[in-house]
């Protein structure tokens, strides 16, 4: 994963505590970081590609311990994301 990717899904996690799963778009997470959003396809194909290196990224990590939100946030985030990828599919 490139540092790029890591900086594009730590900004969707952000976004996603702070407006929910459904309120994450490409466009704001886009802005969040100051990339087109061509610039952002460039990394991640779709949302759901976004979400599923979430949920890896995650798993890479010390007891998920992201950065950019707490542990019990991002316990329910991960829950969220897991329904957000199975009730689109």
């Amino acid at each position: 994963m490139t540092d790029r990717q890591i900086e594009i899904l730590e900004a969707s996690v952000r976004l996603a505590a702070k407006n929910g799963v459904q309120a994450m778009t490409i466009k704001n997470i886009s802005s969040e970081i100051g990339l087109t959003e061509a610039a952002l396809y460039r990394h991640f194909q779709s949302k759901r590609d976004i979400l599923l290196g979430i949920i890896h990224l995650f798993t890479l990590t010390s007891e998920g311990d992201f950065k950019a939100i707490s542990m019990d946030t991002s316990s329910a985030l991960l829950l969220d994301m897991h329904w957000h990828l199975c009730s689109n599919h």
